[in-house]
C-alpha cells in the first residue's frame, strides 16, 4: 500500500477486517469508512460495519448500516452469509452472526 497509493479498496477492507477479529472496532470502523468512500456499494463492508456498530453498542449506526445490506442486496441472509463466512473459529462466526441478527438482519 505504500508502494502504490492507488491500491484496490479491499486491502482496507481486509486491515478493517484483521482489526475486527482482533476487537479494535473503532479502527476497523475507520477503515470500513474508508472502504465506503472508495466503493459505496461494496456489501461486505456494510456487514462487517454492521457488526462493528452492534460490538460498540452503537445501535443507530447498525439498523442504519443493516439497511445499506438490504439496499444493496435485498436477498441477504444471516445464514447464508454464516456458510459462506471462512472463520477457522466457530465463535467468531456465532458473534457475526448475533451482532448482524441484533441490528435487524436476518
Amino acid at each position: 500500500m505504500r508502494l502504490n497509493p492507488r491500491y484496490a479498496p479491499n486491502y482496507l477492507w481486509a486491515l478493517g477486517q484483521a482489526r475486527r477479529l482482533l476487537q479494535n472496532y473503532d479502527d476497523a470502523i475507520a477503515l470500513f469508512r474508508r472502504v465506503i468512500t472508495r466503493n459505496p456499494d461494496h456489501l461486505l463492508t456494510h456487514v462487517m460495519l454492521t457488526t462493528c456498530y452492534v460490538e460498540r453498542d452503537r445501535m443507530d449506526d447498525a439498523r442504519r448500516e443493516a439497511a445499506e445490506v438490504l439496499r444493496i442486496n435485498p436477498d441477504y441472509s444471516v445464514e447464508g452469509s454464516d456458510n459462506r463466512s471462512p472463520y477457522k473459529n466457530p465463535a467468531d462466526r456465532e458473534r457475526q452472526a448475533h451482532s448482524l441478527r441484533r441490528a435487524g438482519l436476518s
